[in-house]
């Protein structure tokens, strides 16, 4: 299970934030036959997904989007989050009965020592268990036949064919200008040194393309149409956030392994769908958006798409020089 297509569903790691809290609501629903979640006005008393009382024996499950690990920022705010919600007990009148952490990772092993400390002395002092569902526990839940239908709304598969062959990775024939093609002078630009396997891929995605669009079955229409706003949201949220970490350069470090690794993780979490595409044809169609003209690897990618629409004799500027 992979929580970054979170992300992609809604467009940012902020949107993803709600909807992570909303996967768990889901899967304490299945477990316990029950939830409520609080919404912030303006705030939440520690409060995000609960089952019992707020007159009374109160259990909370607390989702946190940790997507990029736990550091010393995210557990002082685990240790901020669990302290509202004693001192909310203690204002309000309701006991607590236990306390979930929820996060869409695994601890590393100095994490995991600073938890186990932190939540035996949090038991001793306050009375009440608490409890982790980290990414490894959250895969075991979702996995779990009575939260199938939460693995599906959130993470997909519903239309997977079983026993469907996955599509073959073909050999690029001889013969076709890449170096003349858009995606391989945005490569060019970002100084990418090695785009071999980016004319592979991208060819591959061309061959599935021009298949689902002869065999016009809608299903796999729509699913192409999702596949490529999927990935072209990856990148938009990649793009955006290296141009604010790098203001006056017009090259965009990373920008390119980060977009392609981001899309390998979304393909192991979805699994096969009614395409059987592997990760060649779905990094492949990366680069047809490129070529598009709707997407590239340095800030003034449009200027490069300009030039080649214009047919410009000049070699496309390096984007780090």
């Amino acid at each position: 299970m992979n929580f970054h297509a979170l992300i992609v569903s809604a467009g940012s790691k902020e949107g993803a934030r709600p909807l992570f809290q909303d996967v768990i609501a889901q899967l304490v629903n299945a477990k316990h036959g029950t939830v409520r979640q609080v919404a912030a006005n303006p705030g939440d008393w520690g409060l995000d997904c609960i089952v019992g009382s707020l007159s009374g024996l109160l259990f909370n499950w607390q989702a946190k989007f940790f997507i990029d690990g736990v550091g010393a920022a995210q557990q002082q705010e685990i240790r901020d989050s669990f302290k509202q919600f004693v001192k909310k007990a203690a204002e309000e009148g309701y006991t607590p009965g236990g306390w979930t952490l929820c996060i869409p990772v695994d601890m590393d092993a100095p994490t995991t020592k600073w938890w186990d400390v932190w939540k035996v002395k949090q038991e001793k002092q306050h009375g009440f268990q608490l409890d982790l569902w980290d990414a490894t526990r959250l895969e075991t839940l979702l996995n779990a036949p009575d939260a199938i239908d939460v693995r599906l709304a959130y993470f997909g598969g519903a239309g997977a064919v079983v026993g469907k062959p996955e599509l073959k990775t073909l050999p690029v024939p001889a013969g076709i200008p890449f170096e003349e093609m858009l995606f391989i002078k945005q490569l060019r630009a970002a100084d990418v040194a090695e785009v071999d396997q980016a004319k592979r891929q991208f060819f591959n995605a061309d061959v599935m393309k021009r298949e689902v669009a002869d065999k016009a079955v809608e299903a796999e229409l729509e699913e192409l149409e999702s596949c490529m706003a999927e990935v072209h949201t990856i990148w938009e949220i990649g793009f955006n956030q290296k141009c604010e970490q790098n203001p006056s350069r017009n090259a965009l470090p990373e920008l390119y392994p980060d977009v392609l690794n981001e899309i390998k993780q979304i393909h192991l979490a979805k699994g096969r769908g009614r395409i059987p595409m592997g990760l060649v044809h779905r990094l492949g169609t990366m680069h047809h958006i490129v070529d598009g003209g709707e997407a590239g690897w340095v800030r003034d990618f449009r200027g490069l798409v300009a030039m080649h629409r214009a047919g410009a004799d000049q070699p496309i500027p390096s984007g780090t020089k």
